[in-house]
Parts: structure tokens; sequence; C-alpha cells
């Protein structure tokens, strides 16, 4: 304890110090948005506390706005790459993330960073969110538990999640390289495979989409499907409006959504540029009725 000229006693924390401890607390009190978390607080911003603090928590929901914003897909599909996880830092500190499959043998893990495998650690940058994907190995009905860590030179966040995998009634088995032509003022895709998963032959249509970097769609395209297969191996697709000219360079988006008969679907997006360039950004995600 130190004695200020007026007489007063304070604790001597500078106001950094103080506004640090606030910035601590109120750590504490967004994390109360969590189901079953322990968060630690690093004790070397508190002056008169020499010691990290461990809070355990026990709660009811997940919210994006808390201390750690998670989102949990829930089902993923027993065998495609799903996403598994969704995480967000809403704190002032950037932070490094790792989820764990609880048992290594439910699936593999694909991080934001390219690692694969049954546990992926990546870096969380203070207002930044960053997605997992996983391809289960679990039968149809089966719970998948995994460990999320968020730790930063701030804090430890903790929870353990669980998600049910199911058998997906549409399934996107293939999507080969997607390259924008600007002398041909058209993209090409070098073959999709599409399967009816669940035994009824119902495939509807296939829908494709390309949008520019603003977001913008520039082309569009709907096939008729039937049975239980879809396949290309070669398609050109032009733009909708025939004025608007193919960029050399630029990364367009290509979006595919493949339906059937009972509203199940199955959708994936690639990014590329010019065909000179490498395809990049596949992700996938997946909706069944069942």
């Amino acid at each position: 304890m130190t004695r200020d000229h007026s007489g007063d006693v304070s604790d001597g924390q500078s106001e950094d110090t103080a506004s640090r401890r606030a910035y601590l607390l109120g750590l504490v009190s967004a994390a109360f948005a969590f189901g079953g978390v322990k968060l630690v607080l690093d004790g070397g911003a508190f002056a008169s506390e020499p010691q990290s603090r461990e809070v355990s928590l026990d709660v009811a929901e997940d919210q994006s706005n808390a201390v750690v914003g998670v989102a949990v897909s829930s089902p993923v599909g027993r065998n495609p790459k799903d996403p598994l996880v969704t995480l967000e830092n809403n704190t002032l500190s950037s932070a490094t993330a790792t989820v764990s499959l609880d048992d290594p043998a439910d699936g593999t893990l694909y991080g934001p960073e390219g690692d694969t495998g049954a546990s992926v650690t990546f870096p969380l940058p203070f207002g930044e969110s960053e997605s997992v994907e996983i391809r289960s190995a679990v039968d149809d009905g089966e719970k998948i538990a995994f460990t999320i860590a968020v730790r930063s030179s701030e804090f430890t966040f903790e929870a353990q999640r669980e998600t049910t995998a199911v058998k997906r009634a549409v399934r996107i088995t293939a999507l080969d390289q997607f390259v924008s032509n600007p002398d041909q003022n058209s993209w090409s895709v070098g073959g999709l495979r599409i399967r009816d998963n669940d035994a009824d032959d119902d495939l509807r249509e296939v829908e494709y989409e390309i949008a520019d970097s603003d977001g913008t769609v520039r082309a569009t395209r709907t096939d008729t499907a039937t049975g239980g297969e879809y396949r290309v191996d070669s398609l050109a697709i032009h733009p909708d409006d025939s004025a608007y000219d193919v960029r050399s360079g630029h990364p367009y988006t290509l979006h595919v959504r493949a339906l059937d008969a009972d509203g199940n679907y199955a959708q994936i997006s690639r990014t590329a540029s010019s065909s000179d360039d490498s395809v990049s950004g596949d992700s996938s995600t997946a909706v069944s009725s069942e």
C-alpha cells in the first residue's frame, strides 16, 4: 500500500493498470454467455495479484458477441468435408486457437491455415473469426465431441462442445478446376460429380452462380438433374450480361448447389482468378431434411 500527498491510501495501481483490470474483469462478465467453459485470466496485469485466476463457468448457450464467439455446426456430414466450428475473437488481444477431437478416430479436422489432423492450431487476431472443417468418420447419428482452447497474453479460454454426424442425402463428390478465360469471355469448370446419397435416385437440379470480388453475381446457370448421379466433364459458363467483360486476374467465386426432390441440398464454393492461376478457396456445406 502507498500513501498519496493528501493523506489518502491508494493501492499503488497506475491508471493503465486500473484500465487493464477493468478490461479483464469485463472478460469474465462477457464469458457468462458460454456453457461449460473455463476462463483463466493473467494475474500479472493486477498489481496486487501475482497468480493467475481461474474462473469456471457453467451456463446455457454460446453467443457470437461473447469474449470468444463460438458457432458450432450441427449436424455435420458423415463423409464429406463440412464446417465444424467458427471462432470469433471479441477481445482486445490477438490469440492462438486450438480445436481438438476428443477421440482422434472420429475424423479429420481442417484448419484455416491448411493444417489437418485430429487437432489444428491457428492464429485468431482480435476482432477476426476463423473456421475449422471436419471430414467425419463416425456412423450416422453418432456424436462427435471436441475441445476448443483459445490463449492470449491476457486470458485462456477452454470449452467442450459436440455435434452430430449424419449421412447426407446429396453429395458433391468432385469439383475440378475452375478458371476464368478472358479471351473467350467465359469461365470454365473442369468437371463436376454429384451423387444421390440416400438411395431414392431423386436428384432434381444443379445451380451455378459466379460472383466477382464485390459479391455481384455475374453469371448463373441451372441444369436439370435426374436419377442418382449428375456428371459433367467440361463446362463453359458465360456472363448473364453479354456486355460484361470477364477480367484477367480477378478472383471470381463459383458457387454450386445441388438439390433433390425432397429439398435436401449440398453446395460448394471455389475461387480462382485467371487460367494461369491455381484453384483456391474450396469450401462446402450440405443440408439434409432427413
